[in-house]
């Protein structure tokens, strides 16, 4: 009798605990399913605009951060002193209204298009933009007008206008210009392409493809190559035009290898081993040839913009070409060649003499 006593208070025990871990993993489901409404989307096949990875951010942040204007979400509300921009971004947003309203084109219909393609605008950043609707086509709306304002004043030598804000004083164009190429400060082409050939579609004199030639005008100081426009050329955004400048011509590309080169010898060094360094005539920084014991380079032109336009090519090949990554293999190559590590100052005098006498 006892011995059934003890086991009815076993399986009330067992019964007991059993409720009590059902109950546990029914809160625990609960919360992950709760977790699920809450999940961000995957990054789209379509994102083409990233924050810089933290790897790359942490070494120097100001080479990614704008300086005078926001373009985009990621920066909008990041910095107050790029708040100063925001009403030349509305005087400019005006101007054009009034450069359009001559071919029936309201800000209503701008306005519109963008709206239409908020999905696809917002796909092109790699992260969930948080932003209300309203508020994401407004921030977008006034930096893509204010871009095709000012490619427009640019291209056409436009500055004349009843007040004074439509003149930019000369820093701040080449800021502008600057901040422009960041990889974090970008919008997707398509729809400066969208918004400006809506709005001049009625005008006889201009072609479908004055937007992308105006946007080559602006970033002309760039293009070392002289690559002329062409319907065949794609483009993302305006680093990714850059990164198209600093590249050989497709036929030109290197088949890429999957392997890994850990370490190769120095200038130094290979000079020592018989190797003549020679400068190329290319203007194509990637156009390396290695024949008969002799490497010819491009010569590599530096000023005080080259870091962060580097810096930001690189960061753009990291998120986005990866499998194309071939500014990033040039500089990998330009680091093992220049070790500074291991070369005094009396020694890169006599390399660079060495070099000079082998042109």
């Amino acid at each position: 009798m006892e011995k059934m006593k003890s086991a009815k208070k076993e399986i009330r025990r067992g019964a007991s605990s059993s409720i009590e871990i059902q109950h546990q993993c029914t809160h625990v489901v609960n919360e992950i399913q709760e977790m699920f409404k809450h999940l961000e989307s995957p990054i789209s096949l379509e994102s083409c605009i990233y924050r810089v990875p933290d790897y790359l951010r942490k070494l120097k942040e100001e080479h990614y951060t704008p300086q005078v204007i926001s373009i985009g979400p990621f920066h909008h509300y990041a910095n107050a002193k790029l708040h100063n921009m925001e009403q030349r971004k509305l005087r400019y947003l005006k101007y054009f209204i009034q450069r359009v309203e001559n071919f029936d084109i309201s800000l209503e219909d701008l306005v519109r298009i963008i709206k239409e393609n908020e999905e696809s605008i917002r796909c092109c950043y790699a992260e969930t933009i948080h932003l209300d609707s309203d508020h994401f086509v407004k921030i977008i709306t006034m930096d893509a007008i204010f871009i095709l304002e000012l490619f427009w004043r640019d291209f056409f030598n436009d500055w004349t206008s009843e007040d004074n804000g439509a003149r930019i004083e000369t820093w701040l164009t080449s800021a502008i210009r600057f901040d422009l190429i960041l990889l974090e400060n970008q919008l997707p082409f398509f729809i400066l392409k969208k918004l400006f050939d809506h709005a001049f579609a009625s005008h006889p004199s201009y072609s479908m493809s004055l937007i992308q030639i105006m946007t080559f005008y602006y970033f002309d100081y760039y293009n070392t190559q002289h690559i002329s426009y062409s319907p065949q050329l794609k483009m993302e955004h305006f680093l990714d035009l850059l990164r198209t400048f600093w590249l050989p011509p497709s036929e030109k590309f290197p088949k890429r290898g999957n392997d890994v080169v850990k370490h190769l010898h120095s200038a130094t060094e290979l000079y020592e081993a018989g190797l003549v360094f020679k400068k190329g005539s290319s203007s194509c920084l990637l156009d390396i040839n290695f024949t008969k014991g002799a490497l010819k380079m491009p010569p590599l032109t530096l000023d005080n913009s080259s870091e962060t336009i580097i810096r930001n090519l690189l960061a753009l090949e990291q998120c986005h070409y990866s499998d194309k990554a071939y500014i990033t293999d040039y500089f990998i190559l330009f680091g093992f060649l220049i070790n500074y590590k291991n070369i005094t100052l009396s020694e890169k005098e006599e390399k660079q003499r060495a070099i000079e006498q082998e042109r």
